[in-house]
């Protein structure tokens, strides 16, 4: 059994360090890629907002929740 595959399940100790090497080179890589942020920042202004009343008429809808909202987003 000649060649790289049989060396590698000869020296278990050198795997080893190679899997290890691998892993950590892998984490740090992770870390400097992916951007985190607490707050991140939000462009979009636009919200929407959907209420559901059954059995309730619009006028109801729109008086007692639609201008509620509105005011407090005003």
């Amino acid at each position: 059994m000649n060649g790289l595959i049989a060396w590698w399940a000869r020296n278990t100790v050198a795997a080893n360090l190679l899997m290890a090497l691998i892993l950590i080179m892998g984490g740090m890589t992770i870390q400097l890629l992916l951007a985190r942020e607490a707050f991140p920042s939000i462009t979009n202004e636009v919200a929407e907002v959907y209420v559901s009343w059954p059995g309730a008429s619009p006028t109801e809808v729109e008086e007692q929740i639609i201008l509620r909202i509105e005011e407090e987003v005003a």
